[in-house]
């Protein structure tokens, strides 16, 4: 099926999350062998990222976001996040001070405390379509995010505010943000 997030671990092993609605994990060293399948989700798996303490976050199109712990042979969710959104979810990642960003369908981002009970801290609305991509510049408070609405926000990771909207009538859909240094950042879209 469809791969739709791949991740290099700080264990050396490669991650990847798919329409099949597994996590595999695979032995790099070892011919890219699959050592293990995580199952738990009820649909696509959409994203995974690794938190500070190498647990491990996905999210899905089943609205849940998931927290797996990490050991050398296997991996166990510790704890999910029924209904996070109401819609699907795009991307989960980690920012810093203990805090987990996720972005949805139901045109929100959420944050939420990364250490359990794995509360919601706040929710970012603005948007006015699916929020599909989102990223917190480095050794910034800055989450800057992308929708099909066709624009980024800049968003305060202090207050939570909106800080700047970049509005980009020629990009259906922004998929892919990456930070080249303090002042770019490329996007990817779908047209």
């Amino acid at each position: 099926d469809d791969v739709f997030s791949l991740l290099l671990l700080s264990d050396g092993r490669l991650a990847s999350c798919s329409r099949d609605k597994t996590i595999k994990i695979y032995d790099i060293k070892n011919n890219y062998h699959c050592d293990i399948t995580l199952e738990g989700h009820t649909y696509s798996v959409n994203y995974i990222s690794q938190l500070d303490n190498n647990k491990l976050i996905s999210c899905s199109e089943d609205k849940t976001i998931k927290i797996w712990s990490i050991t050398q042979s296997s991996y166990q969710c510790d704890y999910t996040i029924n209904n996070a959104h109401n819609d699907w979810i795009y991307k989960v990642i980690p920012l810093r001070n203990n805090r987990i960003a996720s972005c949805s369908g139901d045109k929100t981002i959420k944050i939420w405390n990364s250490n359990h009970p794995y509360n919601l801290i706040n929710t970012l609305n603005g948007h006015t379509d699916y929020v599909t991509s989102i990223i917190q510049l480095k050794d910034k408070d800055i989450l800057i995010s992308g929708s099909w609405d066709n624009t980024l926000r800049k968003w305060n990771l202090l207050t939570y505010q909106c800080m700047k909207i970049i509005n980009n009538g020629d990009c259906f859909s922004w998929n892919s943000l990456l930070e080249i240094d303090n002042n770019r950042i490329i996007v990817g879209g779908w047209n």
